[in-house]
């Protein structure tokens, strides 16, 4: 799907312009891999990547990709619910962590728990314009649909989760595909990242 690799691309390209990557040292997390599309396009400037997913699917599909590639040992996918399976990740620290086109706000705390110190938490999803949703009642709750996420949005769930935001901008458009935006996060105070 051509669409789908231009926009893994662009991503990429805006998370190396928001954070120091290093081949040989930098050690990355995504959250929610998929198929490994952004994986592979990230990888040639990390040392290791894990992709964790809830999908066997996705996750078959993102370790074979990184066996095509022929990616070392240290880039893999798993199959686990981080939220859940505490130990899915065996304590592992990550310099980057990053969640493309998958993001929810209750999971910020979570991913900056696997950040190293002075680590950097990258979110890339749908930039939310105008009107923040409309209210829907449902036998449980009462909860607000939104297609995106603003700026405010973005400041408020890093400071929830105790991270310094850094910045927000758009992802360079393409016209085929939605507004997207790249917001970053630390921890610490340095920005080494």
């Amino acid at each position: 799907m051509p669409r789908v690799k231009d926009r893994a691309k662009r991503v990429v390209l805006a998370m190396r312009e928001a954070v120091n990557l290093d081949k040989e040292s930098s050690s990355v997390l995504e959250f929610a891999c998929g198929p490994g599309v952004v994986c592979r396009e990230i990888l040639p400037h990390v040392k290791d990547i894990i992709g964790v997913d809830i999908s066997t699917a996705a996750v078959e599909r993102c370790n074979q990709r990184f066996k095509e590639i022929g990616a070392n040992e240290n880039c893999v996918a798993i199959e686990a619910n981080i939220l859940t399976d505490k130990d899915a990740l065996s304590g592992k620290q990550f310099d980057l962590v990053y969640c493309a086109s998958a993001y929810h706000h209750e999971i910020t705390r979570n991913l900056s728990s696997f950040l190293k110190p002075d680590g950097a938490l990258i979110v890339v999803h749908n930039l939310a314009k105008g009107d923040p949703g409309e209210e829907v009642v449902d036998e449980h709750r009462t909860y607000v649909m939104r297609f995106g996420f603003n700026e405010e949005d973005m400041r408020t769930m890093f400071a929830t989760a105790g991270m310094k935001f850094v910045s927000f901008a758009e992802v360079p458009k393409d016209e085929k595909d939605n507004d997207i935006f790249i917001a970053k996060g630390i921890l610490g105070s340095s920005t080494v990242l």
